[in-house]
């Protein structure tokens, strides 16, 4: 298990000593060295403000796609005046069922 350590280790140095110096090479590489840190600490550097506004558009996302999911209609026609009245039952279904699926991947595509 220490060789692989050891393996691991001058890899990564390697790839690390690389990437340093391709952004030497390479002005818009410093733009990747702002966007990923060195070192993954799970400290935010910025300012505090950027923070409750990202927590804040998070749970706007969640509580959307949430109240997409759990309406009868799926939102299809509360929301989005989908006539699902005009529709075959099997029709009405898939509909409802897209639109379901859709308030599922919005968090994810956020």
């Amino acid at each position: 298990m220490l060789i692989i350590d050891i393996l691991f280790a001058e890899l990564q140095s390697y790839f690390f000593n690389l990437f340093i110096w391709e952004a030497e090479l390479y002005p818009a590489m410093a733009v990747l060295e702002t966007l990923f840190p060195a070192t993954v600490d799970n400290v935010f550097p910025g300012p505090k403000i950027a923070q409750w506004i990202f927590w804040l558009l998070t749970t706007v996302v969640i509580l959307r796609s949430l109240v997409i999911v759990v309406k009868d209609d799926g939102g299809a026609q509360s929301i989005a005046s989908v006539p699902l009245d005009s529709m075959t039952a099997d029709g009405k279904a898939a509909v409802i069922a897209i639109f379901a699926q859709w308030g599922l991947s919005q968090p994810i595509t956020f």
